[in-house]
């Protein structure tokens, strides 16, 4: 499956948080240690951070979410600046962005919730 190419800009470091899943479960024993292993390799990452759009990227994003990606439900990837660089993800919106209208000129800001997952 071909994903969507997230058509705005990079999400900005300002407000930027991550929260990584866990990725090793623990099982408890009925005797002695709990016995701990890896669940996964690849683990969902929650990400919080903020897209500055002038109005022509605030439609074309609007529509993006709105038709491409079903009403903000599909995964797209993303290329994303973080502790590795800046780099490619697949990503997927965890609730509707929260659309600000920062300046009369016309520059929005969303702040997003995504869940991100590394592409190797």
């Amino acid at each position: 499956m071909v994903l969507p190419i997230w058509p705005g800009p990079t999400m900005l470091a300002e407000g930027y948080g991550r929260t990584p899943t866990s990725p090793v479960i623990r099982t408890t024993m009925e005797s002695g240690r709990s016995r701990t292993r890896r669940r996964f390799r690849v683990f969902p990452i929650a990400v919080q951070g903020s897209f500055h759009l002038t109005d022509h990227q605030y439609l074309q994003c609007t529509e993006f979410v709105e038709q491409t990606l079903n009403g903000w439900a599909s995964p797209f990837l993303l290329t994303l600046r973080d502790s590795r660089g800046v780099r490619q993800v697949r990503a997927q919106f965890l609730a509707p962005a929260t659309e600000t209208l920062v300046s009369p000129t016309g520059l929005w800001r969303w702040d997003a919730q995504l869940e991100t997952l590394n592409i190797y």
